[in-house]
């Protein structure tokens, strides 16, 4: 049987102006790197931990964390975060401000508590349509994914140490986040963007009534 995944649309288009602002809004050093969730504050994301690797990695001034979106547990965290100088909060963001957020990041993070019930999740596609590299934090077709194209690197859910681990991994080697963005690229570009997709989609549905009307 044919697997059709969900098309995701390219982001629009952004100017470095406004890169440039959400940083300076954000007191965001230009030099740094960014690592950046956006969804929904529910229980089966764990900003938790993200929020734990933040703080052991409070004294480098080169590494910040960027935290989009509201919900039930947006102020849990917020008190967690609370006084740590690398992480912001944006609130909710319109499509155009995550394009923007999405220039603006090094990585996007697949933030789940373990054993989440998710598979192919929206932000994964997010991440991959802004070229980003993924940290994943989620296991089962969406690790398989980002291994498969060379697109971000797995990390153990609720562990800090091991995200702190792959943070790192690609803030102290440009050649590894270069390599994994391109990876996202490719796989956006080639299997998962809605140019691509649906197309493919419409070619499927009309062999299957093809067939069909000849049997």
């Amino acid at each position: 049987d044919a697997v059709i995944t969900h098309g995701y649309p390219t982001p629009p288009p952004v100017a470095a102006s406004q890169v440039e602002d959400l940083r300076r809004s954000l007191a965001i050093p230009e030099a740094a790197s960014v690592f950046w969730f956006v969804g929904s504050f529910a229980w089966t994301y764990d900003l938790g931990t993200v929020i734990q690797a933040a703080r052991g990695l409070a004294h480098r001034t080169d590494v910040y964390f960027v935290l989009s979106g509201t919900g039930d547990r947006e102020q849990a965290w917020r008190t967690q975060a609370a006084g740590l100088p690398n992480v912001r909060f944006t609130g909710w963001v319109d499509r155009h401000t995550i394009a923007v957020l999405g220039r603006m990041a090094t990585a996007g993070l697949l933030a789940y508590v373990p054993d989440a019930p998710n598979s192919l999740t929206n932000k994964l596609f997010e991440y991959l349509s802004a070229g980003l590299p993924v940290l994943a934090g989620l296991g089962g077709e969406a690790q398989a994914l980002v291994r498969q194209w060379g697109c971000g690197l797995p990390y153990r859910p609720g562990d800090p140490a091991d995200l702190k681990r792959v943070v790192l991994a690609l803030v102290d080697d440009p050649p590894l986040r270069a390599r994994l963005a391109a990876g996202s690229r490719h796989a956006f570009a080639t299997a998962f963007s809605e140019e691509v997709i649906y197309p493919r989609l419409v070619r499927y549905l009309e062999e299957q009534v093809t067939a069909n009307a000849r049997s």
